[in-house]
């Protein structure tokens, strides 16, 4: 196989005859930058074979026990159930004294 250099240079030109059309939108520098870098990114691969890498076995992952969901105790469902009408109980008892008001300041003023 023929040298890094070579083999971008070869690229670089299959790929500017390829998108000729884009050279004049971005124009000349870009349309260059551009193509540069997509030839090194293409060319990155190529020249591994060289040397070639002994590859490693897989690790042996090891096997994890998926634990069963934790039922809620009763006590913590109690606490919730009480902090979500919690909100709802206030609301009432600010309408109830509301209205204790109003039914006092009618018979404050009779």
């Amino acid at each position: 196989m023929p040298d890094k250099k070579e083999t971008r240079k070869k690229i670089t030109s299959l790929l500017e005859n390829a998108l000729a059309s884009f050279k004049e939108e971005l124009g000349e520098k870009k349309f260059a930058k551009r193509i540069e870098k997509a030839a090194k990114l293409i060319s990155e691969g190529l020249e591994d074979d060289k040397s070639p890498k002994t590859e490693k076995a897989p690790k042996a992952e090891k096997l994890k026990k998926e634990k069963p969901a934790k039922a809620e105790k009763p006590a913590i469902a109690k606490v919730a159930a009480k902090k979500a009408a919690a909100p709802k109980a206030k609301a009432k008892a600010k309408v109830a004294k509301k209205a204790a008001a109003k039914k006092s300041a009618k018979a404050a003023t009779k």
